[in-house]
């Protein structure tokens, strides 16, 4: 009995010693595999303060985007009548857009900050790099595409019977089509998808010196950004003027007597007032975001040396993109506050109750008899009551 007590605990001490010895080769082997990326691309990884800062901010900026987005799909699910509208057709393919970064790209990243170094290979460098770009990229024209719908609704009103449904769908598709054009040269040889400096997500190589990576990642900054840029600061440079011109009227049509074409006039801008606010706030948040990381991305083009610590806080802070546009929709529509409050609180029958909300305005109009004019009387009419737009 004592023999085959001690061959056992021998057996047993063996098998956990081949363990141990199991576990530290293939440690050691992705040790090896790292030093080796880290030569191959020149990769400076952060501190392991740093790289967990990192993490923990891609955790949450992660958890915000993707609760928040979902929560604008399931809006758009839940009220069907939202999606015959053509620009709640676009805020479906934004949110989506950023429901995939979120989901294919942040968790990559984050369990490698955490690890304070890139968990997934080559291969797994270059499809994160790709599909993030793609759908980050598809974001931006997204938002490009709303500016221009507004600009049309607004600006040229007699032009907006043509944003329909069936050309809205086309549109999209085109928007799918235009980012692949862009995202897919690297994969065919036109530049390539390296780690960033810091190692622990992957973008375009912006330092490639041959002609056709030179070429590219300039005509990535001309027609995906300051394209992009320009058309948005032309559409809203025109739909603010035209804003500030709708609002001046219908400040003084208050306490006034108007007409029928009047009222519904001022009910028309009073809506689209509110429509342009959001646009403009979801515009003006993506400039702002993305504008670091471009102009980073410029400099390393043209050779400027730049530590792995600054390259860092331009690249996690455009990361933040696909979070805000939810947390806009919360800050200035009610209506979509409210119904995120009672799906949180469990409260049923939410899309009946929203639908029954309208609220009255009430206007002072001129009466006439048979072109006589008779006195003053009160209108009320419903405002249109959209939960986005």
């Amino acid at each position: 009995m004592t023999g085959l007590t001690c061959f056992a605990l021998t057996s047993d001490n063996d098998t956990a010693a081949n363990v141990t010895d199991v576990d530290s080769n293939n440690t050691s082997i992705a040790d090896d595999e790292w030093q080796r990326l880290i030569k191959k691309y020149n990769i400076q990884p952060l501190s392991e303060t740093g790289s967990f800062a990192c993490g923990m901010y891609l955790l949450i900026v992660g958890i915000i985007a993707t609760v928040g987005n979902s929560m604008v799909i399931h809006v758009m699910y839940k009220f069907k009548k939202m999606r015959t509208n053509p620009q709640n057709l676009l805020i479906l393919n934004l949110s989506m857009s950023d429901l995939g970064i979120s989901v294919v790209g942040y968790p990559l990243t984050t369990a490698s900050c955490f690890a304070n170094r890139f968990l997934f290979g080559e291969v797994g460098c270059v499809l994160q790099g790709f599909l993030t770009f793609t759908l980050a990229l598809c974001a931006m024209k997204t938002m490009t595409c709303l500016s221009v719908y507004r600009y049309i609704t607004i600006c040229r009103p007699h032009l907006k019977w043509r944003l329909n449904i069936e050309l809205t769908k086309k549109v999209i598709i085109f928007l799918w089509a235009y980012s692949l054009f862009w995202t897919s040269p690297p994969l065919v040889g036109f530049s390539s998808y390296v780690f960033e400096p810091f190692g622990t997500s992957c973008s375009v190589n912006w330092t490639l010196r041959s002609c056709p990576g030179i070429f590219y990642t300039h005509c990535l900054i001309l027609f995906c950004y300051i394209t992009n840029i320009s058309i948005i600061g032309f559409c809203y440079q025109r739909v603010v003027a035209k804003t500030s011109e709708l609002t001046r009227k219908i400040n003084a049509s208050r306490g006034h007597p108007l007409n029928i074409n009047e009222a519904l006039e001022v009910r028309w801008m009073s809506k689209e007032a509110k429509v342009t606010l959001i646009s403009m706030a979801m515009v003006v948040s993506f400039a702002i975001i993305w504008f670091p990381y471009a102009l980073l991305s410029l400099l390393i083009i043209y050779g400027v040396k730049i530590p792995t610590a600054y390259t860092t806080l331009p690249t996690m802070f455009c990361k933040s993109s696909c979070m805000l546009n939810p947390i806009i929709y919360s800050v200035f529509n009610s209506e979509f506050r409210m119904y995120v409050m009672r799906m949180l609180t469990r409260k049923r029958q939410v899309g009946v109750e929203m639908s029954r909300r309208q609220t009255l305005r009430k206007f002072s109009m001129d009466k006439t008899h048979e072109g006589i004019y008779i006195g003053k009387g009160a209108v009320t009419m419903l405002r249109d009551r959209n939960l986005l737009f």
